[in-house]
């Protein structure tokens, strides 16, 4: 269905995701170089198939070029200087209210941030996404099961490739691919998917203690350590308790 759309920023994003998976499954690496050629190939084409793709490019390759797409860009600039460092405060972008930014709430909802909160906390908020995607490769990392492995690599690069996708699009690094930003833009289909895939990974970490799987090759019973200490200390309050008991009837006898 994407292909047929066609809609080439998520086709990109599959591709990443794909490659991804591929890669920690350790497919063989001509299937990866063939599958990255084909998709670089079907790329090139289908970005000047059509005028307002190839708008996109050369708004990407020539900023001076005056178009729909430049003044999205330069919009999109304007409103990030126009927030400095701290920003114009919450609800304050001129540039929303104005309806000078397309799309504020959704696609271009990075510009919105960038003017009311300030560079700083952008390049804070962004920096979540790096962590988000850190913390889920040590998640891969310490999964011993390739199905989960496999899984937290993928939902950990589709988040933060999207989000760069969207972020490099806006900032006319990239052409514009119309991606959400994960968990900020407007769309409850959009975060509620998102946070789905949190909750997978968050699953995917609970299987560990603390980082640390049981030997799945034995069959000796691998004890939680907090729970081992919590039993333990509950077996020596009882012993004292009996003692405790031991030692007052042989008083009274």
């Amino acid at each position: 269905m994407i292909f047929i759309q066609p809609d080439l920023g998520s086709i990109l994003l599959l591709f990443i995701i794909l490659f991804a998976a591929m890669a920690v499954g350790k497919v063989d690496k001509k299937i990866l170089t063939t599958l990255t050629l084909g998709v670089v190939l079907f790329g090139a084409i289908a970005s000047v198939a059509t005028p307002y793709r190839r708008e996109r490019v050369l708004a990407v390759i020539n900023p001076n070029h005056v178009d729909a797409e430049t003044y999205q860009i330069d919009q999109v600039r304007n409103a990030i200087v126009n927030g400095g460092l701290w920003g114009q405060g919450y609800g304050h972008s001129s540039s929303k209210q104005q309806n000078l930014i397309l799309e504020s709430s959704t696609d271009s909802i990075i510009a919105v941030i960038a003017e009311e909160m300030g560079f700083i906390v952008t390049i804070i908020f962004t920096s979540l996404y790096l962590f988000l995607f850190y913390r889920g490769l040590k998640i891969a990392q310490n999964t011993p099961d390739i199905g989960g492995k496999t899984l937290a690599v993928g939902i950990s690069v589709w988040i933060v490739s999207q989000a760069f996708l969207n972020i490099s699009g806006n900032l006319g690094l990239l052409p514009l691919k119309g991606l959400p930003l994960p968990f900020v833009s407007a769309g409850n289909s959009s975060i509620v998917l998102n946070l789905a895939s949190v909750g997978i990974l968050l699953n995917i970490s609970s299987q560990s203690y603390g980082g640390k799987y049981p030997d799945q090759g034995s069959t000796k019973k691998t004890e939680h350590p907090k729970l081992f200490n919590a039993e333990k200390s509950s077996k020596n309050k009882a012993a004292l308790l009996f003692a405790a008991q031991s030692s007052t009837r042989s008083v009274y006898q």
